[in-house]
């Protein structure tokens, strides 16, 4: 389940994606380190993508939003 609080950020929740070149798995509310934050109202949020594509490989973002 995907949570928008916060002045309508989204602060928590995961979405998946798979096609044939790979999987995707997008986490919302993290902080700068990718570890889950509260409900500060203040300041960034981040998500994190792991993609992991249909030959093993492995990559790995975090970004703000």
């Amino acid at each position: 389940m995907i949570r928008q609080d916060c002045d309508f950020r989204l602060t928590s929740g995961q979405n998946t994606v798979i096609t044939e070149k790979g999987t995707s798995v997008i986490t919302y509310g993290l902080d700068v380190n990718g570890e889950p934050t509260g409900c500060p109202g203040t300041g960034t949020y981040y998500f994190k993508l792991v993609w992991t594509g249909a030959n093993g490989k492995i990559i790995t973002i975090i970004y703000p939003y």
